[in-house]
């Protein structure tokens, strides 16, 4: 049987690389984000990313403390 042209560009395919991107925060959010909590205003981020992205993103802005490791809580669209 022959295979159709979909899977035979499909079969036996070799991974040379894989890449992360991550674009930076823009220089006033950290400084932003403190000013908040030193005026006791409770910051909360909104992102599609999912919660493993979100939390790495919060952590770098300060929204969560370094070795925070839960206490958050995400929402899930379909």
């Amino acid at each position: 049987m022959e295979k159709d042209r979909q899977t035979a560009l499909e079969d036996d395919l070799i991974a040379y690389g894989l890449f992360g991107l991550q674009d930076p925060l823009r220089e006033e959010i950290k400084g932003s984000i403190q000013r908040c909590k030193e005026s006791h205003i409770k910051v909360i981020m909104c992102t599609g990313d999912n919660i493993d992205t979100a939390s790495a993103i919060s952590r770098d802005a300060g929204i969560l403390k370094k070795d925070a490791t839960g206490d958050y809580a995400a929402m899930e669209g379909k």
